[in-house]
């Protein structure tokens, strides 16, 4: 299994000789990073490689009009996506004559691979994971889904009690809530393989019958399915008017629900790498070279 954390990788050239994380990589890699810094493809990429949503760009640029004088050129942009969290920052910088000296740095997240079986510290990535590959929910195993929705409630409740109590002879039982007014919500949590099957009126007879025997009103279903059949929602009303009352959350809510899980700043160590210590003050200081300023551009 692969380890939780920040991953990124870093690439950097000195007058053209590149090394990734420290090594020469293989020519053709080699020619693939000149033609990023020359080209600078990711200036004009308006989209995320994975999810697709718009990037957000901050860009550094100091550049000389041209070269009838010396001028030391920086150019430098960081784009991010506010939806899955990642994130690449590339540019160059060095004189602006022909025989003068030039650095160019690439830098990206690293998307990973994950194990189905996650220890709960991971659920960050794994949230990652669910925003850049949405099938991605149906290959998760019922144990992961549960401790995955336990998760999504802490993060998006924190004043609030969350128990993960699934296990066998569990009586139907994945996941206790106590909201912020002390009502007690008992959650059965659905993985589902195939997305477009509807969640169906007998998950709300599952729900309804064991809040009848565990003595409570108040239940959650909580699935990876896309919705649930208008025979459910229909039966949940009337169930509604007896004083049971059980929300949905179909696989649309809960990718909108993991958000809370997302790291806010993913780059955050960015600026701390050896390999870029030769970024200057003003290049850290534009593009935030502190969490505060980072959430700002976050922000934006």
């Amino acid at each position: 299994m692969q380890q939780a954390h920040t991953k990124f990788d870093v690439a950097t050239a000195g007058d053209g000789e590149w090394l990734i994380n420290g090594s020469e990589p293989e020519p053709d890699v080699s020619e693939y990073l000149d033609a990023r810094t020359t080209g600078y493809d990711l200036w004009n990429a308006p989209n995320c490689p994975y999810c697709q949503c718009a990037l957000v760009q901050r860009r550094f640029e100091d550049v000389a009009q041209s070269d009838t004088g010396w001028h030391y050129n920086r150019e430098y942009i960081l784009a991010f996506c506010r939806r899955c969290r990642h994130w690449e920052f590339e540019g160059s910088e060095g004189g602006n004559k022909c025989m003068d000296s030039s650095n160019g740095v690439v830098v990206s997240s690293v998307s990973a691979k994950f194990a189905d079986q996650l220890p709960e510290e991971c659920h960050s990535e794994l949230a990652q994971q669910l925003r850049r590959y949405p099938d991605a929910w149906h290959a998760l195993s019922p144990s992961t889904m549960e401790h995955l929705v336990a998760s999504i409630f802490r993060a998006n409740y924190s004043h609030c009690e969350v128990i993960h109590v699934g296990r066998p002879g569990d009586c139907g039982v994945d996941v206790i809530f106590v909201d912020n007014s002390s009502t007690t919500w008992l959650i059965q949590v659905k993985r589902r393989a195939k997305p477009r099957k509807a969640e169906s009126f007998s998950t709300l007879q599952s729900i309804l019958g064991t809040l009848a025997l565990e003595g409570e009103r108040h239940g959650i279903v909580a699935t990876c399915a896309d919705y649930f059949s208008h025979q459910a929602r229909r039966e949940r009303e009337r169930a509604r008017r007896e004083g049971f009352v059980v929300e949905f959350l179909d696989k649309g809510i809960l990718d909108r629900m993991i958000g809370a899980l997302l790291p806010v700043d993913p780059w955050r160590e960015l600026f701390e790498h050896p390999m870029l210590s030769h970024l200057d003050a003003e290049v850290r200081a534009h593009f935030g070279g502190d969490p505060a300023q980072l959430h700002l551009f976050l922000s934006q």
